[in-house]
């Protein structure tokens, strides 16, 4: 896909004209989510001069933690206007003013994703977050929320989370910050601080993401001293990687879900299971502790990504793999059959439903002293070719496993030797094969063996 091409820029200064937006949201994932409401206040010579306030039908039923937070509820949207009917009216109503908002960059995406898919459209107007004016005067601060802002700047006690009131919360905080800067002197960023996100949206199926050396990345206020949690497989990247990303972005891994998480970042495949109603209990204790009023946010793997910007980069799919970059070659054919899957220890196992072997026989696979990739290094649903091929090291048979005819990655171990080597034509037997999970969440090849 590509990325958001025509997206305005990020910007801090002192404005008196602008719209200040917030939309109240299915979740987090502009791929797998919805607008549920759209509020926003015109501004002109620092005043209020006209309001926008929708609620909007999502088409399915609004997740329960979702109407606990908002109080939205589906019989408040069971006979409002669906999206497509809302968004065109609105942009017209928006028109090229500079947006101002709380993290503002999420709903900057919402729109500029549903306009290009609903519409045709982009979404091009320059936006000023105060979340990130925030972080600009007070870094010491760990939270800089709305919920926090209102209180510190003595606006309100509570946030409402509905769309209008937390507009005129925005307003306030925006306007209270820029008396704060004037009276003490702060200037703003050079040139604004314009900032534009160009970075892809990583949503294609053949794309693996790399960490770019550390020395190559800026870190991120965004990241800085916020936890991150994983919960489920990610598919373009391994968890490891995707923690060195954290850590490089200045921010921190944590283990489980406690009242000091900030992200809990779910693999694809929870994420979709999530809105079947299948919740992992890291994602369920999240929830409650946001109810409570904790700082935490429940976010897909592409919206991590999409946070990440240019400090991973992608491996394309189609490149030929070799021994020195890694990169991978794609297959054309797909795997029934033998599952060799990563387990503990750095080992590779492997069932198979080969006629030689019984179907729940579990064979594992020494890893290679010299092994560059493993199996989290793949992502998932890649197509892959596996050699198992009859070789001698230090004067002792062998059997090797080798991904893509050049990337090595173990070998069978002597007990199982003698019993594959028997199935192996000649010296080698070349099989397709496709990255999946097995049952034990662990990642594992599909592949044949050749009869």
């Amino acid at each position: 896909m590509m990325p958001r091409e025509y997206k305005g820029a990020s910007i801090l200064a002192s404005k008196d004209d602008y719209v200040s937006l917030d939309l109240e949201t299915t979740g987090f994932d502009t791929r797998q989510d919805d607008i549920l409401e759209i509020g926003a206040i015109r501004v002109r010579d620092g005043k209020p001069v006209e309001r926008y306030e929708q609620l909007v039908n999502p088409g399915y039923a609004i997740p329960i933690f979702i109407t606990n937070l908002t109080g939205i509820s589906n019989d408040m949207v069971k006979d409002a206007p669906v999206l497509a009917d809302v968004l065109p009216v609105f942009l017209d109503w928006l028109g090229d003013d500079l947006i101002l908002g709380h993290n503002v960059n999420f709903d900057v995406n919402f729109l500029y994703d549903s306009a290009e898919t609903l519409l045709g459209r982009s979404v091009s107007n320059d936006f000023i977050d105060t979340l990130r004016l925030a972080r600009y005067l007070y870094p010491k601060e760990r939270h800089n929320r709305l919920s926090d802002l209102i209180v510190r700047f003595n606006i309100a006690e509570t946030q409402s989370h509905r769309s209008i009131a937390d507009v005129e919360q925005t307003v306030a905080c925006y306007q209270w910050m820029l008396r704060y800067m004037a009276e003490n002197g702060i200037s703003f960023p050079d040139k604004d601080g314009r900032r534009y996100s160009d970075t892809p949206l990583f949503r294609g199926k053949d794309q693996l993401l790399r960490v770019m050396p550390q020395g190559d990345i800026t870190p991120d206020p965004a990241f800085d001293g916020m936890t991150f949690v994983f919960t489920g497989a990610l598919k373009k990247m391994t968890r490891s990687s995707a923690q060195q990303a954290v850590i490089n972005l200045g921010g921190i891994n944590g283990k489980t879900v406690t009242k000091d998480t900030n992200y809990l970042v779910t693999g694809s495949t929870d994420y979709n299971a999530s809105l079947k109603g299948a919740k992992s209990s890291k994602w369920l204790k999240a929830e409650k502790l946001r109810l409570a009023g904790q700082d935490i946010n429940i976010i897909s793997e592409d919206v991590f990504y999409d946070m990440l910007g240019d400090s991973v980069s992608v491996i394309s799919m189609a490149a030929e793999t070799s021994s020195n970059d890694g990169e991978l070659r794609s297959a054309s054919s797909r795997a029934k059959g033998t599952v060799v899957s990563e387990g503990a220890g750095g080992f590779l196992n492997a069932k198979t439903k080969k006629k030689e072997l019984k179907g729940d026989e579990t064979v594992t696979v020494d890893s290679h002293p010299l092994q560059r990739l493993t199996l989290e290094d793949f992502p998932l649903d890649a197509s892959l070719w596996v050699t198992l091929k009859n070789v001698v090291i230090d004067n002792e048979p062998q059997i090797s496993v080798t991904i893509n005819g050049s990337v090595r990655v173990g070998r069978i171990p002597e007990i199982l030797r003698e019993k594959y080597a028997a199935m192996i034509p000649s010296k080698d037997a070349v099989a397709a094969a496709t990255v999946a999970i097995d049952e034990n969440g662990n990642r594992c090849l599909r592949l044949s063996l050749p009869e």
